[in-house]
């Protein structure tokens, strides 16, 4: 066979083969936190829209620095019976618990330049207000790395996480 046919089929191969390899490995998850009534499936209603709205999401509270995955403060946030607690790793109680009906949130755009998904405002006194970056998951959050597949299911565990806030009281903006 002639080089000049052999090799471009060889490249065209090899290329193909590594885009289908990357897909495979950067779409399979692990989700960690199943929550209540997870069902699977990325058309089901929200677990919330027939009882209680409830959850629980691996979550990071980003740090104020420059850095701010360095500063980050990983855990799990838990939503029942109209409370909020965010529980750091290692911790054995809740760092952080709240009524949500005293919390505002909003859902960040992609070009959020803190990387967060999720703004949480609550009040801290007499016209004061507290704001926390967040991002939320299902899933293991990422430290080091990022990983673009997986950005994408975690603006899609935001958007439940907000609802099930607002199913349970709190103030949505946007």
């Amino acid at each position: 066979m002639d080089l000049r046919v052999f090799l471009p089929l060889l490249f065209g191969g090899l290329i193909t083969f590594f885009v289908l390899l990357f897909i495979a490995v950067a779409s399979f998850r692990k989700v960690e936190q199943p929550g209540v009534g997870m069902s699977g499936t990325p058309d089901a209603p929200a677990p919330w829209a027939h009882g209680p709205a409830a959850g629980r999401w691996n979550g990071e509270i980003l740090g104020k620095g420059v850095l701010t995955t360095i500063d980050s403060t990983f855990g799990i946030f838990e939503v029942r019976e109209g409370t909020m607690t965010f529980t750091p790793e290692g911790a054995v109680a809740p760092d952080w618990t709240s009524p949500c009906g005293a919390l505002v949130v909003s859902k960040r755009g992609f070009m959020s330049f803190d990387g967060a998904d999720i703004a949480i405002m609550w009040p801290t006194g007499p016209g004061t207000w507290h704001t926390a970056s967040c991002n939320v998951s299902r899933e293991r959050i990422n430290r080091v790395m990022g990983n673009d597949f997986k950005d994408l299911r975690e603006r899609g565990y935001a958007t439940e996480f907000v609802a099930c806030l607002a199913a349970n009281g709190a103030r949505v903006n946007g």
